[in-house]
């Protein structure tokens, strides 16, 4: 939702109110919504996110992935989601001699 390839466009984000007023609007269509919001916290999707019943962190096993994971989990917890709501994912898509251990992993994250 609301992705570009080009990093100039961020200046494009949609209106908070308009993207709030979508996702409620997609809602009421389904059982299930799901949003990929992107790796970025601006003020849309913060407003967005926490009208969410869950939120699925996917993060990939590097330490530069983990960092970027932990600071995003803080920040969710900053803006109001708890623990409960936030679950997290790995994603292995290299060979498992290139990547941390699921061990490492849980103790980059916390």
């Amino acid at each position: 939702m609301l992705a570009s390839y080009t990093p100039n466009d961020i200046g494009l984000t949609m209106n908070v109110e308009a993207g709030e007023a979508i996702v409620k609007s997609l809602a009421t269509l389904t059982k299930f919504l799901v949003l990929d919001l992107g790796n970025n916290i601006n003020e849309m999707v913060e407003k967005v996110v926490t009208e969410c019943d869950s939120v699925i962190l996917i993060v990939e096993p590097f330490q530069l992935t983990l960092t970027l994971g932990k600071a995003m989990l803080e920040r969710l917890e900053h803006i109001g989601l708890g623990t409960g709501r936030i679950e997290v994912v790995i994603v292995n898509r290299t060979r498992s001699s290139l990547q941390l251990s699921l061990q490492m992993v849980e103790n980059e994250l916390g």
